[in-house]
C-alpha cells in the first residue's frame, strides 16, 4: 500500500478532457484508487472488465475472504467509484478523489469538504 498522510488541501480541481494519464493506465489508476480508499494492498485488487469508459475490479478482503466488487471512471483528473450496484459517489458529501502523476510516480487524494485529505502514493513498478 501507498504512504499515507494527512494535510489540508486548499483546492483540488478536476481539469475536464483528460481520459488517463500518459504513465498510468486506467486500470492502474482505478486499482490504486481502490487500493487508497478501502486501505487494502494493491497485489489484491484484480481488474474484472473493462467496459464503455468502466473498470470493474474486486478484491478478496484477506481477513474473511469475503469477496468485494466496485466500478471506477474517470472524469478528468476525478476518479468516481461506486459498488458493483451502488451509487456512484458523487454526492456533495461524498469525498473527492483526485490523481496526479510525475515520471513514474502517481498521486491519489482523498478530499473532504471540511479541508482534510488523505494522500496515497504508488509507484509504476508496483503495478
Amino acid at each position: 500500500m501507498g504512504l499515507r498522510k494527512m494535510s489540508l488541501v486548499a483546492c483540488l480541481c478536476a481539469v475536464p478532457g483528460v481520459a488517463q494519464s500518459a504513465e498510468f493506465s486506467q486500470a492502474e489508476l482505478c486499482r490504486a484508487m481502490v487500493s487508497a480508499t478501502m486501505g487494502r494492498d494493491l497485489s489484491i485488487i484484480h481488474v474484472d472488465r473493462q467496459s464503455g469508459g468502466i473498470t470493474h475490479l474486486s478484491y478478496n478482503r484477506p481477513s474473511d475472504n469475503s469477496h468485494w466488487a466496485m466500478r471506477c471512471k474517470l472524469d478528468g483528473n476525478r476518479i468516481i467509484w461506486a459498488t458493483d450496484t451502488g451509487r456512484w459517489r458523487t454526492h456533495e458529501l461524498d469525498e473527492v478523489i483526485i490523481y496526479k502523476t510525475s515520471g513514474n510516480t502517481l498521486t491519489i487524494t482523498q478530499d473532504w469538504d471540511d479541508g482534510s485529505a488523505i494522500i496515497d502514493e504508488f509507484k509504476k513498478e508496483q503495478f
